[in-house]
């Protein structure tokens, strides 16, 4: 007993002057309550003391701490109402060391690759970006204070238990490991004003019955596998920017319905379907909504220079096949006689824009002439003169916009053959990306069909 007295004074001096200086390694005595050492004296461990970099502020700045956290003595933060650890290795974030962070609201832990994380009630800012996170733990019956929380840059593959994070208004989880998200796990999050659950794996978004979440604003679905999607149960009546770039879209269903307040939306490298498309962008005209991105290859082939593709029934694959690859020929064949037909114009535009600068110029010497020839209070050569001057100046006018027209119409021209070419590309694309469809739904049921016949074969055998 003695022994154990005389270890556990030699540890709390260590302790004490390990504090006072700041910083440094410690050994201190552990019992064996905590399954570690052996016999009646007690197991020596080394003590990791870390210290706030400003001790001055309300916000402490440890450079790094490392696993075993139960070895790690934290500074005094009692006054501390912020805590940042930049860097080091803690697998499993627990809950008796946020225990120890009982003052602390605001929370950021830098590249230390934890994979476990407990969330504590009290705190207030959460930012663990970068990290390994796959599992979130929660404490049962707590009230959440937790108003941002950023986990974008993780492993999170399930959002099972985020539900009691009610006071929620910003949530990030852009650049995790998400396949299937069910709206309703946001039902609670009444206070939500921006979630981001762009650049996942997502193919499936499923909202089984109406979610509410009236104070949202944006909402980024970008970067993931969606291909359909359908908003008729979202109440997001207060939704401003809604991002749905770089998926496998072909429409939404009741997006002009849905989102009354939608003012920017983003929608590029996806396959819409050309004649949805048309529809809700007309509807976003008429409704001051801002198509905010676009597909390059497409620019200056639609107002909104967002690429689509054409919808074909199964059975016109190769009636339609025969269509496109005469529309192609023709095309080709028409090719040259539609360069001349240009060619030839922009000869006719050049001799008359040449004509009308041959007048200018002829106009012009003469107003010259008058302008030095007219002597002063002659009235009939200052109206002569006024009258050269005029035509000079509807001349000059007329030179322009026929310039301006010249340039309009070659434009004009331009688009017409880009976009002829490229909705004859895309139009042979999409049935072969029907018809190779069709091919496998053959293959497989010949597959099935030979399976079938071959289990019949065999019962008849058997039977006999």
């Amino acid at each position: 007993m003695k022994v154990i007295l005389c270890f556990i004074l030699v540890a709390t001096i260590l302790l004490s002057n390990a504090e006072e200086e700041g910083s440094g390694n410690v050994p201190f005595a552990q019992s064996n309550d905590d399954g570690e050492g052996s016999g009646d004296v007690p197991f020596i461990k080394e003590l990791v003391v870390v210290k706030c970099l400003r001790g001055e502020s309300k916000k402490c700045v440890i450079p790094s701490i490392e696993d075993p956290l139960q070895n790690v003595a934290l500074p005094d933060l009692k006054d501390k109402t912020a805590l940042q650890i930049k860097s080091g290795k803690v697998r499993v974030f627990t809950e008796p060391f946020c225990r120890r962070l009982v003052s602390i609201v605001k929370l950021q832990l830098g590249s230390l690759k934890v994979e476990e994380l407990f969330l504590s009630p009290t705190l207030e800012e959460v930012d663990v970006g970068g990290n390994l996170v796959s599992k979130v733990l929660f404490k049962e019956g707590a009230d959440y204070r937790t108003e941002i929380l950023d986990m974008r840059n993780n492993r999170l593959t399930s959002l099972k238990g985020f539900g009691v994070l009610e006071n929620l208004q910003e949530l990030r989880l852009d650049s995790n490991l998400l396949e299937t998200v069910d709206m309703s796990v946001f039902q609670s999050m009444t206070k939500l004003k921006r979630l981001n659950l762009g650049n996942n794996k997502i193919t499936t978004v499923l909202t089984p019955s109406s979610t509410k979440l009236l104070e949202l604003e944006y909402f980024k679905l970008a970067g993931n596998s969606i291909n359909k999607l359908d908003v008729h149960n979202w109440e997001f009546e207060s939704l401003t920017e809604l991002d749905l770039s770089s998926n496998n879209l072909v429409h939404v269903e009741s997006l002009k319905e849905k989102l009354p307040s939608l003012q920017q939306i983003s929608m590029a490298n996806n396959g819409w379907h050309c004649a949805w498309l048309d529809d809700v962008l007309k509807f976003f005209e008429k409704s001051f909504v801002i198509i905010k991105d676009s597909d390059k290859e497409c620019e200056g082939l639609s107002p909104s220079n967002i690429c689509c593709v054409a919808e074909f029934e199964a059975n016109t694959y190769e009636e339609s096949f025969t269509k496109l690859d005469t529309l192609e020929k023709n095309q080709k064949k028409l090719q040259p006689e539609l360069e001349q037909k240009l060619r030839e114009f922009e000869t006719a535009q050049s001799r008359k824009i040449s004509e009308i600068r041959g007048m200018l110029e002829k106009l012009l010497g003469t107003q010259a002439s008058y302008a030095l020839l007219a002597p002063a209070g002659d009235d009939l050569n200052k109206s002569q003169f006024t009258a050269i001057k005029d035509k000079v100046a509807n001349i000059k006018a007329t030179l322009e916009e026929e310039l301006k027209r010249f340039e309009k119409q070659k434009e004009d021209n331009a688009k017409i053959q880009r976009k002829l070419g490229f909705t004859i590309v895309e139009l042979k694309r999409a049935l072969e990306r029907e018809t190779k469809k069709v091919a496998e739904l053959q293959a497989q049921f010949s597959l099935l069909k030979d399976h079938v016949r071959s289990k019949l074969e065999k019962y008849s055998r058997l039977s006999n």
